[in-house]
């Protein structure tokens, strides 16, 4: 059994160094073994980080599983150029949706 003499509260200040230093080699550790975990998946055939430049033009749906997941987008539109013409454009195909089943 490890016994300290008392912590911060009783005057035991190496302690607290003790802890920083032990969460720092943690986060350290933790850091560095992931960036080599994803080093090394980026250099295997299909497991790259990030989709290649066609896939994020086209749309990441429509490039991984062949289909939108939502219907609205529509894949020739004028979406992502600007934030207010993809809000319009959800907007005015919601609202038609909503007023074509009444």
């Amino acid at each position: 059994m490890t016994v300290i003499p008392g912590g911060w509260l009783n005057h035991h200040w190496i302690q607290v160094v003790y802890q920083l230093c032990d969460s720092i080699t943690g986060f350290t550790y933790s850091f560095v073994l992931t960036f080599v975990i994803l080093y090394v998946m980026n250099w295997i055939p299909g497991l790259a980080i990030r989709a290649s430049e066609e896939a994020e033009i086209e749309g990441i749906d429509e490039a991984e599983i062949g289909e939108f997941a939502y219907d609205f987008v529509e894949k020739h539109g004028d979406y992502g150029r600007t934030s207010q013409g993809m809000e319009a454009k959800i907007t005015s195909s919601s609202s038609s949706y909503l007023t074509s089943e009444a």
